[in-house]
């Protein structure tokens, strides 16, 4: 660390050395000795901030001994604030003599800093947090290796900051634009076409579309020929990613996929066999919703779950994205009949059941959780779709012949008596009173679930037990034998478990 002593060291300083080293001075008004940067000292001879402020208050050069707070309080503004003050300290007694602005309470110096700690802390030692005494060596570091890069600028070439090196500069700009395709987002764009909706405009290139958000960001007219400097690519590239991370951008593609989960099944548990074969899910609906792969086509609310996203979370993938289609509840997924669920279901009421009937089979839930009980499966939907994807998991298990899953309405079928083979119990979930949606129309049939229990009884006759689990009834709270609760962070809903 530098010492200024006179006018040309000063002037060398000045010259020579970044505004951000520290230097030390003495104060022409106090003689005390003090360290700054050299950006706040404007010319010399240098005068402490304190002389600065108190110039007509006079600095007298033998201590004041003061025994007690009140008489400590009692100086304020009527001493410099470079007075030597002599007190007792409260907590050990002893004689300390510090500068009048040190003084904030009458302790030693190892009492006050134990005192402060506990009033801000909650612990009489730094030692004690591990994350105050790493933010504060992080932070001196910092300002360390600032300091040190400017140095070596002056020394190399001539300036302050790298940028004002034209050529540097120049390499830097061509190494961002040429890795740029290879490393620039998790998101895989090769393949698609270069086209991108942001704001209800249409740009032909991703480049392109980075520019236009830093001007519009920024207050500036952006010049709709797109005839930009590659500086100014840099420039806007750079912006834009600090900003919203290199995943905001490579959404707005107008042929970007739907990131369906599991889809390189990976996951190959019962719930991970459901998200990758039944992708009609993020088709279906909540009532009053779009469903998720329609929202996923609006570049409007991929902005504003993104920026959401960002906000909460951090990062926006197009997974991010998904999540937060649920949690902003603009098109949220519709729920799942959990195998394990109906796994554990089984083996507590119908342990000895041969066969499960199921006359709402969805989205393989209940499917799974038979094969798992070792328990012959028969199903059916009214939705096509559900029926493939639900044969597809059937044949990748290789389980066709424990399982049986066809097209049908419930409403629309024949009634059937199974009282003549033994053991076969009806076990499912109905559609939760038109709360959710499966056909393109959403034209289903909306009952209650008391209304397709009752129908349920009416098309499937002589079973041994009837299983249901449903979300409200009326007419079997008598039969409710269990009582499942459901949280998240949106609350708590209950569904109740019905045997008959």
């Amino acid at each position: 660390m530098i010492k200024i002593v006179s006018e040309e060291s000063f002037k060398e300083a000045k010259a020579t050395l970044s505004s951000l080293t520290k230097i030390q001075y003495d104060c022409d008004k106090c003689k005390k000795t003090f360290e700054k940067q050299l950006r706040s000292c404007k010319s010399f001879p240098i005068i402490c901030n304190a002389c600065s402020r108190q110039k007509e208050i006079p600095l007298n050069d033998t201590p004041i001994f003061i025994s007690n707070t009140d008489e400590f309080n009692a100086l304020q503004n009527k001493v410099h604030t470079h007075q030597l003050i002599t007190y007792k300290c409260d907590v050990c007694g002893k004689e300390v003599t510090k500068p009048y602005h040190a003084i904030t309470k009458l302790k030693c110096r190892q009492h006050s800093t134990k005192s402060t700690l506990l009033e801000k802390y909650g612990v009489e030692s730094i030692f004690n947090r591990p994350d105050i005494r790493k933010n504060t060596v992080k932070a001196l570091k910092k300002e360390e290796t600032q300091i040190k890069r400017m140095q070596t600028c002056l020394e190399k070439y001539g300036v302050k900051n790298i940028n004002q090196v034209k050529e540097i500069k120049a390499k830097a700009i061509n190494t961002l634009l040429s890795n740029r395709n290879n490393t620039h987002s998790n998101i895989e764009l090769s393949g698609l076409r270069n086209i991108y909706s942001y704001d209800n405009h249409i740009f032909s290139s991703l480049e392109n579309l980075y520019y236009w958000i830093y001007c519009t960001e920024n207050h500036i007219t952006p010049d709709m020929q797109f005839n930009y400097s590659e500086e100014d690519l840099a420039k806007s590239i750079t912006f834009v990613d600090n900003k919203y991370t290199k995943d905001f951008v490579p959404l707005f593609n107008i042929d970007l996929p739907f990131p369906y989960l599991n889809e390189d099944l990976r996951d190959t548990t019962d719930i991970g066999l459901i998200h990758h074969f039944h992708k009609s899910i993020y088709d279906a609906t909540r009532k009053g919703k779009l469903a998720p792969t329609v929202a996923w086509q609006d570049k409007n609310i991929i902005k504003k779950v993104a920026l959401n996203r960002l906000k909460y979370k951090g990062h926006c993938r197009p997974s991010d994205i998904l999540q937060g289609f649920n949690v902003t509840r603009i098109a949220n997924k519709i729920s799942v009949f959990k195998p394990k669920l109906a796994e554990e279901l089984i083996k507590k009421y119908l342990c000895d059941a041969d066969m499960i009937i199921d006359p709402f089979s969805g989205f393989s839930g209940r499917m799974l959780g038979s094969f798992n009980c070792g328990k012959h499966y028969i199903g059916w939907d009214i939705n096509e779709d559900h029926v493939r994807e639900s044969n597809e998991i059937a044949q990748y298990k290789k389980i066709e012949d424990m399982c049986d899953i066809k097209v049908q309405d419930l409403i629309t079928c024949e009634e059937k008596d199974w009282s003549a083979l033994r053991n076969v119990c009806l076990f499912t979930c109905p559609p939760y009173g038109g709360k959710e949606h499966w056909n393109k129309n959403n034209d289903e049939i909306e009952k209650s679930c008391d209304e397709w229990i009752d129908l349920c009884l009416e098309k499937h006759k002589g079973c041994k037990k009837y299983l249901f689990v449903i979300d409200e009834t009326e007419k079997y709270k008598d039969k409710i034998i269990d009582v499942i609760t459901n949280k998240s962070h949106f609350g708590s809903n209950n569904e109740y478990i019905i045997l008959l």
